[in-house]
């Protein structure tokens, strides 16, 4: 969660205007440095804040957020490194899986404040964001959809076929506290979700149970 503090942080000192990415790992199936939720900010100017692997895929997803600044339509990047043992996107860098990335706009300010809300209020929520779907289908790649800890009237309009259905598995990812990616039947197709649980800051670890730990944590 620090990573995304630093990125709310670095937001807040770019220009409004200035145009900036989020890349985002949505799913990862195999072997790699970086879980489902790293995150990475690119700016316009190709500067980036966070890592989404060992150093393995940022190159290429910087080139890949040119043309999304230039489009402005999100897009869900595959690296899959495991069938080329000679992968320049794997070599020696510990990736061997695939791992899918989302790229958008990084200025959906529900998804921030929602975020910073999160972190502020210190609990839990979880977002829903839609990563794959079949083609002209009503909602774009990217959409969020929030859901707070025992607060699900976070959206402005959920109206849809599997709105319940999203709702529960929102639910039983907030229970379980792992994100995870959830399919769903439409009239139109498959659609794909990453549901991903948002955890409050953590203020203190306290390592060790000596006589000095007690009252450090009854002091906290």
């Amino acid at each position: 969660m620090k990573e995304f503090q630093e990125i709310i942080s670095r937001l807040k000192e770019i220009e409004s205007g200035s145009p900036v990415i989020l890349a985002t790992v949505v799913d990862v199936r195999g072997s790699s440095y970086r879980l489902p939720g790293a995150r990475m900010l690119i700016d316009e100017n190709g500067n980036s804040l966070g890592t989404i692997s060992g150093g393995c895929l940022e190159a290429d997803v910087l080139e890949r957020a040119r043309k999304v600044l230039q489009t402005g339509a999100a897009q869900v990047i595959a690296y899959d490194t495991r069938e080329n043992e000679n992968s320049l996107f794997g070599l020696q860098m510990g990736c061997n899986g695939v791992i899918r990335v989302l790229l958008e706009i990084g200025r959906d300010n529900r998804l921030l404040k929602f975020v910073e809300s999160c972190f502020v209020e210190r609990r839990s929520g979880t977002i829903a964001t839609l990563i794959a779907a079949p083609e002209n289908f009503a909602l774009p790649l990217g959409t969020h959809y929030f859901f707070g800890d025992g607060d699900f009237a976070k959206n402005d309009s959920f109206e849809s076929k599997f709105s319940d259905e999203l709702k529960s598995a929102a639910g039983e990812v907030l229970e379980s506290k792992r994100s995870r990616c959830e399919i769903f039947q439409t009239p139109n197709g498959e659609v794909e979700f990453f549901i991903e649980f948002i955890a409050p800051p953590v203020s203190l670890f306290v390592f060790g149970a000596g006589f000095d730990a007690r009252p450090v944590a009854d002091f906290a």
